[in-house]
Parts: structure tokens; C-alpha cells; sequence
């Protein structure tokens, strides 16, 4: 069962795409990770001869050392209508992080956080929508964090210097992670698998500093296609204790 996310659509000045468009963004920017293509497995992929302290390399390798603020605009595109905004996430890595969408004028569409396993948000979430597991969301942020409860079924490596990590988490799901090991580890792509089909997608493109530069889903059936761009990962001090209880008083 996936987790529900809360909207609170209209907070800013801007009420003309508070009402569908504000489910519609978050829905598809919380599938950022979330898509419908078949998942295709690593090409002449051999096993790695340590799974676990590769995983554990490429893991620490991606995760950033201090607290990080993330800035990124982002854009959504259906057939009848086009939105975008900004947003920021704050995250405290591997364990916390903090997530807060905007509209255009400072409208705020999304605000939640994640804390180990745990989705926290403000107020009551309604039902209806539904966010990806921590370990995508993680991804979409170039970071290798497998669930806690996770079991490792394969990790195998090719001749063209990738790396493919595939575990199943605690819903018995399949979680398949990309990672380029030129120059430096980074995330590829990342795909949640249930039983023969994929439910979950993202594709990066890293920057030249090792940090994602943009992310991209594209929901076919849908003709939705959302983008992520990048604008920032500052190294920041240690955030207030209080950013982690979303609508705490």
C-alpha cells in the first residue's frame, strides 16, 4: 500500500489552478517516480562478487554528508493543460527529508515529510492520492537508500561501467536501480516492479558537479509528461528539529 499525500492547494494569492490543476501537479510530481513502461534489465550484467559492501560503497558514495537544501522548478504537461512552479526539499540524508511544492505565485500545492519509513503531513490527508515509497523518492534526489527491511536479490555489474542493484522491498515489490560507476557513482534510473509489471520510473540526467540536473516522467497512457530541473543543492546548518512534524504547532 502506497502512502497518501495531503494537498493544500490555493494557500498563495493564486486560486485559478488550485482546484484540478493542483491534484493533477501533485499527483504527477509525486509520480516523478512513478510510471508505466517494462522494466528492461541491465545488458550482459555479470554478479558482483561482494553484493552487499557494493551496494554499501555506492550508497554512501551518493549520499550527501551534510543537511542539503535542494531547489528545482518543474513543469507538467497533459493535453488540456500545462502548470509549473518551483519547490524546495530539505534533507537531512539517509534519513529525513522535507518536501514543499509551489505554484507559479507562491501557491502551495504539497507540503510532507519523511522520516525513516514514515510519511508525515499536515492535518487529516484525504484519500485518493498516493505517493511512491521512500526508496524512489530518495532516487529522484540522485540518493541510493534501500529500504531498512529490504532483501537483495541481485547485484550485477557490465562492461560498460553499470551497475544494477535489485532488491524487493517490504511489500514484496521489485526495486531496480541504475547506477553509473564512470567518474563517479550516479543514479541512472530506478524502476518499482509488482509481480510482471512496472508501476514505478525515473530517469535522471547528472550535471557536472554530481548532483541530478534533471529528472523526467512520462506517463504515456496519459500523454503527461513531467520535468524536474535542478537549480541548487546548497550544504546548509543543521535544520530545526521542528521542519519534521509538517503542520506541527
Amino acid at each position: 500500500m502506497l502512502n497518501r499525500i495531503l494537498l493544500r492547494p490555493g494557500s498563495g494569492r493564486g486560486q485559478d489552478t488550485s482546484g484540478r490543476a493542483a491534484s493533477i501537479v501533485a499527483v504527477g510530481f509525486l509520480a516523478a517516480v512513478l510510471g508505466c513502461a517494462p522494466a528492461a534489465e541491465i545488458a550482459n550484467g555479470v554478479p558482483v562478487a561482494d553484493p552487499e559492501t557494493t551496494v554499501r560503497e555506492l550508497a554512501r558514495a551518493t549520499t550527501p554528508e551534510e543537511p542539503t537544501r535542494v531547489t528545482f522548478d518543474w513543469s507538467l504537461d497533459e493535453p488540456d493543460l500545462r502548470v509549473r512552479g518551483q519547490g524546495v526539499i530539505r534533507m537531512d540524508a539517509p534519513d529525513r527529508l522535507r518536501l514543499d511544492l509551489f505554484g507559479t505565485r507562491g501557491e502551495s500545492y504539497l507540503t510532507a515529510a519523511l522520516v525513516g519509513e514514515e510519511m508525515r503531513f499536515p492535518g487529516q490527508v484525504p484519500g485518493g492520492l498516493e505517493l511512491p515509497p521512500p526508496v524512489l523518492l530518495w532516487a529522484a534526489l540522485g540518493v541510493i537508500r534501500p529500504p531498512e527491511a529490504a532483501t537483495m536479490e541481485a547485484v550485477e555489474s557490465s562492461e560498460t561501467g553499470e551497475t544494477e542493484i535489485t532488491f524487493r522491498d517490504p511489500d514484496d515489490r521489485t526495486v531496480r536501480i541504475r547506477v553509473s560507476d564512470m567518474e563517479y557513482p550516479r543514479i541512472i534510473s530506478a524502476q518499482l516492479i509488482d509481480g510482471r509489471h512496472t508501476v514505478g520510473t525515473l530517469d535522471q540526467t547528472m550535471g557536472t558537479n554530481g548532483r541530478p540536473a534533471r529528472s523526467v516522467y512520462t506517463d504515456r497512457p496519459a500523454s503527461r509528461r513531467l520535468s524536474l530541473t535542478f537549480t541548487g543543492f546548497e550544504e546548509v546548518a543543521p535544520f530545526s528539529p521542528e521542519i519534521w512534524r509538517p503542520g506541527a504547532r
